[in-house]
């Protein structure tokens, strides 16, 4: 996701100082030292917990985090852990400062040694909520690769999540589970293991229960992520639909203002949909998809433009779903033309913007172009599309310029350069799944203590 990273920055609780004495905070490779000599000695557990809890404090900077798995603060921690019981005083702040840092190498060094597979099973064991959820990020952190995904679906992972998220009344381990489980898709195969253990009504109904008037926006992100995430084939997206997910995505992207909701319904309405996709495209449309996507671009600030991306990807969707006229009909009515015209132009306007959101956009009035037939491209020519790609273009880098040049052949172009135009617009497209990773989930660390 664009700025993923971004979007952590806001969500870090820092606030821990009050666990600390008033002293400078001791440098990465002298905590790691220092809980090396405390874990190897074990008879001062006060002292452990105090600087597993500086472990956390220093982590919640991701440039310390790193510093602290070079110092080799991980296997110590390790050590720790493996010495508690499931329950037991103190193992939630363990299990929160093995996740600090969100690598490959920290996660193999994890689940390597085992320790992966011991939280497992303290975390089937946990009656408490607070260990559960710090069971499930910790977990979700550690799925880097497609190797421990698997691994982690093949000991019953999921099912465990699936249990505690229909099943708690805890909205952090519930926002955890569904987070984790959407991690867990990270390709076809994977969702589709996912799928037999009966993810999909799990999810569904999260976002379901969810999506109430005043939820909080971390929550609906979460939910909006996980339908997402498994909407990787028509086969699952369609079950999903049945399963009720497209109802509460619909009516949040039509009812919701805040930039960070915005961006993830219309991504996830954007992977609902593949070509071909007719029977889902028109299930969407039903739903007042196309009217949500179309007020978008003016429901978010000038500076909030991540949203705009998603916004992209799911009228790029649309466009490829259903090659007939009723999708293309759909769209100019509800205003999507032009809202989409207006974001390019907005997008435009600010500097900070990622160049991939400017490209992005110039693809799905590509997409629209040429799919949508004579009329949608008289439309978007009358409507002062060109000149608006011509004036991206001219500010935009060389991948910029190549995406707004592509789409302007698309519009104005003959039949044989449109089709050449409209090649290059579709090998540029994410089909493997199109929802990326949702930004890390730093726990509220106060609240949690």
């Amino acid at each position: 996701m664009l700025n993923s990273m971004s979007r952590c920055n806001h969500l870090l609780k820092p606030s821990l100082l009050h666990w600390l004495p008033r002293r400078e905070v001791p440098t990465a490779l002298a905590i790691s030292q220092s809980l090396m000599t405390a874990v190897n000695n074990g008879m001062d557990q006060e002292e452990i917990r105090r600087l597993v809890k500086e472990v956390i404090l220093l982590a919640e900077d991701e440039s310390q985090a790193r510093k602290l798995v070079e110092a080799g603060a991980i296997p110590h921690l390790i050590v720790q852990f493996k010495k508690l019981t499931p329950n037991g005083e103190g193992i939630n702040h363990v299990i929160l400062a093995l996740a600090t840092r969100h690598d490959l190498l920290s996660a193999n060094s994890i689940v390597r040694t085992g320790t992966a597979g011991q939280l497992m099973e303290i975390s089937k064991a946990a009656r408490v909520d607070l260990v559960r959820a710090c069971a499930a990020w910790c977990l979700g952190r550690m799925v880097r690769s497609d190797d421990i995904a698997t691994k982690f679906i093949g000991e019953g992972l999921p099912e465990l999540l699936i249990n505690w998220l229909s099943l708690s009344e805890n909205k952090d381990t519930r926002r955890c589970c569904a987070w984790t489980l959407g991690m867990l898709a990270r390709t076809d195969a994977l969702a589709g293991k996912l799928v037999q253990v009966g993810v999909i009504p799990a999810l569904a109904s999260h976002l379901n229960r969810t999506a109430i008037p005043n939820a909080d926006s971390e929550d609906l992100c979460v939910a909006l992520f996980g339908v997402g995430r498994l909407a990787r084939t028509i086969k699952f997206s369609k079950a999903l639909a049945a399963a009720g997910s497209v109802e509460p995505m619909t009516r949040t992207l039509q009812q919701t203002l805040d930039p960070d909701v915005l961006n993830w319904s219309a991504r996830a309405v954007g992977c609902h949909m593949r070509p071909n996709s007719s029977d889902m495209a028109k299930i969407l449309l039903r739903e007042g998809a196309a009217e949500g996507l179309a007020k978008l671009p003016r429901s978010i600030p000038p500076d909030e433009t991540e949203a705009l991306g998603s916004f992209a990807f799911a009228i790029a969707r649309f466009s490829c779903a259903e090659w007939g006229s009723g999708t293309r009909k759909a769209l100019v009515q509800a205003g999507v033309v032009d809202a989409l015209l207006s974001a390019l132009r907005a997008a435009s306007a600010i500097p900070t913007t990622n160049p991939q959101v400017h490209s992005e956009l110039a693809f799905a009035v590509s997409f629209l172009g040429d799919v949508g037939g004579s009329a949608i491209r008289k439309e978007i020519q009358d409507a002062g599309g060109i000149d608006i790609l011509k004036q991206v273009a001219r500010q935009g880098p060389p991948d910029v310029r190549k995406a707004c040049e592509t789409a302007i052949t698309t519009i104005t172009g003959n039949v044989f350069s449109r089709s050449s135009a409209s090649t290059k617009t579709a090998l540029t497209h994410d089909w493997s799944g199109g929802c990326p990773e949702y930004p890390i989930i730093h726990p509220d660390f106060e609240d949690w203590h």
